[in-house]
């Protein structure tokens, strides 16, 4: 199988499992905000941080890499597994001493329980990281698919379940902890690696030389991503930071869907790519499928975020519509800042992604502590626009000095796909604010408008990226 073959089968293939589990995010997202309240999510979105840096900790940049590296065998998995099952096991016992302190300097008293529980996650996701690589690995994206898409919706029906009994914030820390234990039991019996009783420091080192330049920057990336909740929570109110955590649970679903596609799909296939002029080519040729589809989709979102909350919400979730406008906005330039970092990652350039994320993250969140001061939540809105843009440029920069994709080239090609946009994005707004009347006539016709309009301009000034899908398309009919 030839490389644009590989690739085009990996997308289809995780693209099928990000859009599908958006459809059950929708879903559950629906229900569960409807049966509980802002304030629910935002306790849980408070310990949100200690998790995402505990498994990352675990992982420490050895999943990226046991991919990267082409002799792996049976002793570097198993290395890999008893360092993740140790460090897994010890962060627990950490989290659970520091779960009282940790409540009063929230002043929040069932934080304590809640840390205690949700801390489980750490070590069942520690159990399955040699699973998922070594799928991962092997370009397996189905049975990746079949264990996401089936663990989400075992684990969401007993969140639901349980937050209709009233069982309030301890539904969503059930989804959790479920969902990490169903995931792990799936991968074994999908995978059934067991691992050997046997541990090499000199395997392990070897890892970490790769990946602790990655490991570095995802632990700056992990604190950077979730220190907007926790400032909101420390200097606005847990209300606020829950109508924040949830506009980003809806700007994540369709930002997770591109970045992740990206990275899952396409990171061990560039990686195998020796050669610098093919790299770019393929390279040029996805990310520009990318600005096509990414750019129209977060300013659609962004005009009709009142309606969208509103629908799939409630009314009571109306504070964070302007929340969800601003941050659709700023995604545009994050989901490319993520596609040019794994585009570096490929490179096997994790030091220097490090180096980037040190400068840009640092700056992230002295620019985050100034603005939440003066502006509270709103302020902390404008620093993410602002550090997603700036992220993105040093990406592309750095990017543009390994290949031969200039910064500039990398600016006009996003730039392309904005000004497509203009015309549909003033007729939609003309729309929505003279002509529908209610919400469902401007979730569908600003929608239609947008997509006609844009696709329209694609087709008329014959852009690459609109005949490449087109293509696609119609080969995939004709083949069934």
């Amino acid at each position: 199988m030839d490389k644009n073959r590989s690739i085009k089968k990996s997308i289809i293939t995780v693209g099928f499992e990000k859009t599908s589990m958006i459809l059950f995010q929708f879903i559950s997202s629906i229900i569960l905000a409807r049966l509980l309240e802002p304030s629910d999510y935002g306790t849980v979105a408070m310990l949100a941080i200690f998790i995402s840096l505990s498994t990352t900790i675990v992982d420490s940049g050895f999943g990226g890499a046991l991919v990267y590296f082409k002799d792996v065998t049976k002793k570097d998995y198993s290395t890999v597994f008893w360092i993740n099952l140790l460090l897994s096991v010890s962060l627990y016992i950490l989290m659970f001493v520091f779960a009282d302190p940790i409540s009063i300097f929230y002043n929040t008293p069932i934080l304590s329980d809640l840390i205690k529980i949700l801390g489980l996650t750490i070590v069942f996701n520690s159990l399955g990281v040699v699973q998922f690589t070594i799928l991962y690995k092997n370009l397996e994206f189905k049975k990746i698919a079949y264990v996401s898409i089936i663990t989400y919706i075992l684990s969401a029906v007993i969140a639901i379940i349980m937050a209709y009994y009233g069982y309030g914030v301890w539904a969503l820390i059930c989804q959790q902890v479920l969902s990490s234990v169903l995931k792990t039991c799936f991968l074994f019996g999908l995978n059934r690696f067991i691992p050997a009783p046997y541990f090499s420091y000199k395997l392990l080192k070897k890892h970490w030389n790769y990946g602790n330049g990655l490991f570095f920057s995802t632990i700056l990336r992990t604190i950077y991503d979730n220190m907007y909740v926790q400032l909101i929570g420390k200097y606005c109110t847990i209300v606020e930071a829950g109508l924040y955590n949830q506009a980003k649970k809806l700007k994540d679903i369709p930002t997770n869907l591109f970045s992740q596609t990206f990275s899952y799909s396409l990171f061990p296939i560039f990686s195998k790519i020796e050669k610098d002029d093919i790299f770019y080519i393929k390279y040029k040729k996805v990310n520009n499928v990318f600005a096509f589809v990414c750019v129209p989709i977060f300013l659609i979102i962004g005009l009709l975020s009142e309606p969208i909350v509103i629908f799939l919400l409630g009314e009571k979730w109306l504070g964070s519509s302007y929340i969800l406008q601003w941050l659709s906005y700023g995604s545009i330039f994050y989901i490319f800042e993520m596609v040019n970092r794994s585009a570096l990652k490929a490179k096997g350039l994790t030091n220097i992604i490090f180096k980037c994320d040190l400068i840009k993250r640092l700056f992230g969140i002295l620019l985050i502590l100034i603005l939440v001061i003066y502006y509270n939540i709103v302020g902390v809105i404008i620093a993410y626009c602002i550090n997603s843009f700036i992220g993105w440029c040093v990406n592309s920069y750095i990017l543009s000095k390994r290949i031969t994709y200039s910064f500039f080239r990398q600016m006009l090609d996003i730039l392309r796909y904005v000004l497509y946009t203009i015309p549909p994005f003033i007729v939609a707004i003309i729309f929505n604010e003279k002509v529908s009347s209610n919400i469902y006539e401007s979730l569908l016709g600003v929608t239609i408008i947008f997509s006609i309009i844009y696709l329209c301009l694609t087709a008329i000034f014959h852009d690459k990226s609109f005949c490449f899908i087109l293509s696609t398309i119609k080969n995939y009919f004709r083949k069934r």
